[in-house]
C-alpha cells in the first residue's frame, strides 16, 4: 500500500492495482506511479542503478528489489533511473490512456 496526501494505492499479488483519490488527476497520477512500482518490482533486472541513485540508501538488490519504507521518502530518483520504467510509456499507449476517461 502507498499513501500520499490525496491518494492511496494498493498493489495486489496478482498484479491488480486499486487507487482511491479525491480527484481524477490524482487517481491517474497515483495509478501511473503504482504501475511503475509494480513493473520495477516484477521486471527488475538487478542492475543496481536505482540503488546507486537513491540518496537515502533505501534500496537493496538482494533476492529482488527491496525498499526500506523507513528510509524511503518517495523522491523518485530510483524511478527516474530505472530502465524498466523507461519502457512504461511504450507499454501504455495514448489510446489506452484515453480509453480510461
Amino acid at each position: 500500500m502507498v499513501k500520499t496526501k490525496g491518494a492511496t494505492a494498493k498493489l495486489f499479488g496478482g498484479g491488480e492495482i486499486s487507487v482511491v483519490s479525491n480527484t481524477l488527476e490524482g487517481a491517474e497520477t497515483m495509478f501511473e506511479r503504482a504501475a511503475k512500482a509494480l513493473l520495477r518490482a516484477q521486471m527488475c533486472t538487478s542492475c543496481g542503478i536505482c540503488a546507486e541513485k537513491c540518496p537515502r540508501r533505501a534500496i537493496v538488490i538482494k533476492d529482488g528489489l527491496r525498499i526500506d519504507p523507513e528510509r524511503c521518502n518517495s523522491c523518485g530518483m530510483c524511478e527516474g533511473s530505472c530502465m524498466v520504467v523507461h519502457y512504461y510509456d511504450k507499454m501504455i499507449t495514448t489510446d489506452s490512456k484515453s480509453a480510461r476517461t
